[in-house]
């Protein structure tokens, strides 16, 4: 879990009654007259290397879940949750009276949470996307979550969009080749020790 800052997207952005689709987010302009938006964001680390962790998103979209107007690939998205129990596939009721459920395609994704705060709890809307890539740099303040259950292992790492390599320093790389791997979930604007716990040692979740 981290603070995450980067250009305003397009009018997208914005549901059917103008309520902003992003969590707390808070707009800033910049040069050259660019808006720019920080928000909180829960990241997947899924790899990386000694100096930059390799990065998937957790979005709730404001409660929209897959249901977020104008989102693009909604079939490379997948529940993700902490918990015991998966939570359900959101719906919404059509204009014509038909009920439509996301009938989401990848596997859902359970987490093990480590906190016991608000923070360690993901949203029952929380989405993970596999369709953009996020590149996280070591030094930057994270908080830890938990970590990717062992079940969910096989899902989380199947057809990634792309084939990280496994995390960790050049001279530790090859120790840690036959090591089970694990993967946690974490939040920036914390101290240093908590980002490494977050961002070192194998697929985490942020």
């Amino acid at each position: 879990m981290m603070l995450w800052t980067e250009p305003q997207g397009p009018r997208g952005d914005f549901g059917p009654i103008g309520r902003s689709t992003r969590n707390a987010s808070n707009p800033s302009t910049t040069r050259p007259e660019e808006i720019t938006i920080s928000e909180i964001r829960r990241l997947v680390v899924i790899g990386g290397d000694y100096a930059n962790a390799t990065c998937l998103a957790i979005h709730t979209y404001a409660g929209h879940a897959t249901f977020k107007p104008g989102l693009p690939d909604r079939e490379d998205h997948a529940i993700i949750y902490t918990g015991d129990r998966e939570p359900s596939e959101q719906s919404i009721l059509a204009e014509d009276g038909t009920m439509i459920v996301e009938e989401l395609r990848r596997d859902s994704i359970r987490v093990i949470s480590e906190r016991e705060d608000p923070n360690g709890f993901l949203h029952p809307a929380s989405r993970i996307n596999y369709s953009k890539i996020y590149i996280v740099e070591k030094d930057a303040k994270v908080l830890n979550i938990g970590k990717v259950h062992n079940d969910s292992m096989g899902s989380l790492t199947r057809k990634l969009p792309i084939q990280p390599r496994s995390v960790g320093t050049p001279s530790s790389r090859k120790r840690k080749k036959n090591r089970k791997k694990t993967s946690y979930v974490a939040r920036q604007g914390v101290d240093h020790t908590e980002k490494q716990n977050a961002t070192h040692g194998r697929d985490k979740t942020e």
